[in-house]
């Protein structure tokens, strides 16, 4: 027989999903459903019929989700959680639900959600996946080179720590796609920083921002470009000799045809400078 509780009005579900969301947040993982009786009964006002049991409510909510309408499908894996944390769907809900998040492209949310799940559903066969998208959303969330790279750092960071718990996993090749991108966006930051000191005409602090990229990032897309500018403070620094080696490593190590005929040019007028 159907179960009716009394609740003040029918937006009390919507309360008590936020109120687990916020139990969550300091570490109360579980509210039993004889605590949950207990703050229903005591609301008062008009009734609603009970929730559907853990699989039923996992499958509708599921539908909504493969369908794309994934505020319903988030509103479902919720109530799935809060009504049923004892459940073997517990697991299902939470990846689901950050899978919500991550496709409306609300990353804050959905790193969040996958960040709960990699830390207290170690087991569940969705941790690896909850892993690369909690990489992916902090990915995701990172700023443009030329601002604050806090979240980038931040990626690299899930990113050395998911390759370290599956180093055999197939999703390798995605994760290294990432791993590049950050690289090189870190690099970039560095390699205008040592440009800007070139425009300032501080050529020796230059050398040192261009000389730490090829030493950190000397594997990234930059590399010609922090090579070629290394060359150009010697020039200007009259160290024609260290210069032309500078030079002659981008005809030697590249692969870009357009980064070794700068390279050619800049070697041909340094004879005209000594």
């Amino acid at each position: 027989m159907d179960k009716f509780y009394t609740v003040p009005n029918l937006s009390i579900r919507g309360h008590f999903l936020n109120l687990y969301t916020s139990y969550r947040c300091i570490g109360v993982k579980i509210i039993y459903p004889t605590v949950l009786l207990f703050m229903l009964l005591g609301c008062g006002g008009e009734s609603f019929r009970a929730s559907l049991d853990a699989e039923d409510q996992f499958i509708v909510a599921k539908a909504h989700f493969n369908k794309r309408k994934y505020d319903k499908a988030k509103e479902g894996f919720q109530r799935l959680l809060f009504e049923h944390p004892g459940s073997d769907y517990i697991d299902d809900a939470q990846f689901y639900l950050a899978e919500c998040y991550f496709e409306k492209r609300n990353y804050q949310e959905a790193q969040s959600e996958y960040k709960f799940m990699v830390d207290n559903f170690r087991d569940s066969p969705y941790a690896d996946d909850a892993h690369y998208k909690l990489m992916l959303s902090y990915y995701k969330l990172t700023k443009p080179y030329y601002l604050d790279q806090e979240l980038t750092n931040q990626t690299m960071e899930e990113i050395e720590l998911f390759l370290s718990k599956y180093p055999g996993t197939e999703l390798r090749k995605e994760v290294m796609e990432i791993r590049n991108k950050c690289r090189n966006k870190l690099a970039r930051k560095e390699l205008e920083n040592g440009k800007m000191y070139m425009k300032m005409e501080k050529y020796e602090p230059a050398r040192i921002y261009l000389n730490g990229v090829l030493e950190e990032y000397g594997d990234t897309e930059i590399k010609d470009e922090a090579i070629l500018l290394l060359g150009k403070c010697y020039e200007e620094e009259h160290k024609f000799d260290e210069a032309k080696e500078a030079y002659e490593r981008v005809l030697n190590e590249s692969e870009d045809e357009k980064s070794k005929e700068e390279a050619r040019e800049r070697i041909r007028k340094l004879t005209t400078r000594k």
